[in-house]
């Protein structure tokens, strides 16, 4: 049965405290959490941000002290909390209650887990993936709409337990404040990237190990390239070979993508959407990623990454090779936005 809503007017916009963590600003979530801000403003549409900890109840707690009444819709950021959902159902019916997920729980915990093998952690990881498995069904079943960042997720994974119709393929984009700081007319140098994360888990830890086995591999081929890996090198058990450089943990990592012919993403595990992949787009770099990786990308950035057998040195070199051809003229940012802004406008009913 449809619903009638009133016209969009303030919103509630729930979101994460690592939000507002100066370090984290060029965390994935982070930036993901933006873009929704970059559709508020772009659009004119009154806002408030609501910021919690990552935990249901914390999230419940800040909900029930939200005056709900002064909006017509929340949008609320992951699947932390079925609980606040559903108070927010049963104190407002008439709010248009948005759910904007991060990644496939199902699967990207089940990556986790197979990143890391059975060690000790593994009953505490599978606890995570029963439990956030379930908190993505509840939220998924109590929203009006769900967004996800990965159109492959819609049919594989969300459809199968929410209506197709309330689910929204939203896609990723740099949100403006994040644009500004991209270098222009930078040269390039042959280097290649790998970017790891302010916050370690074993998929980026993976992502290391496969990134320092394919320059291993190499032996003294393509020896005018250098190899650097950002990233705190005290939070990963990776032996590191001679030729990859560490750079330690960067303010930003758009002043080294700009120079980079390069940026390596050579694990087939996690879900959701990689930010890095758009932002090396964004500086002119080639993204060489595993076949894998690259079947599930959406297919307008394709044509800006290198897919390679993933264990072969050989694939590897290729790609290196086919990364100083000219990068490609786009507008993919801006394609991107312009179709998750007329996403976000259809859920909010937001109209010109």
């Amino acid at each position: 049965m449809s619903r009638e809503w009133p016209a969009v007017g303030r919103v509630l916009h729930v979101m994460q405290d690592t939000v507002m963590d100066p370090s984290q600003r060029h965390l994935g979530s982070t930036k993901g959490i933006r873009c929704r801000t970059d559709h508020f403003e772009a659009r004119g549409i009154p806002f408030d941000e609501l910021v919690t900890g990552t935990s249901s109840g914390e999230v419940l707690e800040a909900v029930r002290g939200a005056t709900l009444h002064r909006y017509t819709a929340v949008v609320f950021e992951h699947t932390h909390s079925p609980a606040a959902l559903k108070w927010v159902r049963r104190t407002v019916p008439e709010l248009r209650i948005i759910s904007s997920t991060h990644n496939a729980e199902f699967f990207h915990r089940l990556d986790i887990l197979r990143a890391e093998g059975l060690t000790l952690q593994a009953p505490r990881q599978l606890n995570q993936l029963i439990k956030k498995t379930l908190r993505d069904v509840r939220c998924g079943r109590l929203a009006d709409f769900v967004l996800t960042v990965n159109e492959w997720e819609v049919e594989h994974y969300w459809a199968r337990f929410v209506p197709r119709s309330r689910v929204r393929y939203m896609p990723w984009h740099l949100p403006e404040a994040y644009q500004r700081e991209l270098p222009s007319d930078v040269p390039k140098l042959e280097q290649c990237v790998c970017l790891l994360s302010t916050i370690p888990n074993a998929i980026i830890a993976d992502a290391a190990l496969r990134f320092c086995d394919a320059v291993r591999g190499l032996g003294g081929d393509c020896g005018d390239w250098e190899f650097l890996m950002t990233g705190d090198p005290t939070r990963y058990t990776v032996r590191t070979p001679a030729r990859v450089r560490l750079t330690g943990l960067l303010d930003s990592p758009y002043p080294l993508l700009a120079q980079a012919r390069a940026m390596a993403l050579l694990s087939d595990y996690g879900y959701g959407f990689k930010t890095k992949i758009l932002e090396a787009i964004l500086t002119r770099t080639y993204v060489i990623m595993t076949e894998t990786m690259f079947q599930r990308l959406p297919v307008l950035l394709q044509p800006y990454c290198i897919p390679v057998v993933r264990g072969s040195a050989r694939s590897f070199a290729a790609a290196l090779i086919a990364a100083r051809r000219p990068f490609p003229d786009n507008s993919v940012n801006a394609v991107l936005r312009d179709r998750a802004f007329e996403v976000l406008d259809g859920v909010l009913g937001f109209t010109k």
